[in-house]
């Protein structure tokens, strides 16, 4: 079971996982004095930016999608966006300290996405929420807003405030109408279907 789910696409996930503490290390370790801590910690960045979009790719286009992979990659997104803000906020040796409260607003969205979804599941039944525009727009700037703050440019506050803004627009988008996009999850096979579900499904086709 384990060796068909972790498969290629899931196997370029994990190590972006397990890359997170060594991009924590570096930029951590970060100083005048060490300014190829800097220079590393973004390289290592951009190496696990464009991991995300290989296993996608990978993903979709050689038949690797696994129930493991839909859970995996978005917690992986997750724990790299949310780690890199919180670190970015306690290290003061840029030349712009995030905000704390910045971590506190990227987290705070997540929860309440989680729990959005949780409800319409309750609700609705087994989901798979599509992707939004402002979420994907969301998920770059969000990285971008990373890389401008290592990249030490001298517009990257502004340009954090204006992540902010379209992180709370995206949320308040999936909320009102991520769940007219809610669909059978795929890995549910037909016969956990109730009889109501059934007929909507046929009504559907």
């Amino acid at each position: 079971m384990w060796g068909d789910a972790v498969n290629l696409a899931n196997r370029i996930t994990l190590a972006r996982v397990a890359l997170i503490p060594v991009f924590v290390a570096l930029f951590m370790g970060y100083g005048p004095e060490r300014e190829w801590c800097r220079y590393a910690s973004m390289a290592l960045f951009v190496f696990m930016s464009t991991s995300d979009f290989i296993d996608g790719y990978i993903a979709r286009h050689y038949d690797q999608q696994t129930k493991l992979g839909t859970i995996l990659d978005p917690l992986a997104d997750k724990l790299m966006v949310n780690i890199s803000f919180i670190f970015l906020a306690v290290n003061h040796e840029l030349a712009y300290t995030v905000p704390r409260w910045i971590p506190v607003v990227i987290m705070l969205r997540d929860v309440c996405i989680l729990i959005t979804s949780m409800v319409l599941h309750k609700y609705r039944g087994p989901i798979r929420p599509i992707p939004r525009f402002l979420g994907k727009v969301t998920t770059v700037l969000y990285s971008c807003g990373i890389m401008a703050v290592l990249l030490q440019v001298s517009f990257a506050r502004e340009f954090l405030w204006v992540t902010m803004a379209i992180a709370c627009a995206s949320w308040l988008d999936y909320a009102f109408y991520g769940h007219e996009r809610v669909v059978d999850d795929p890995f549910i096979k037909p016969k956990d279907w109730t009889p109501e579900e059934r007929i909507n499904k046929k009504e559907a086709d």
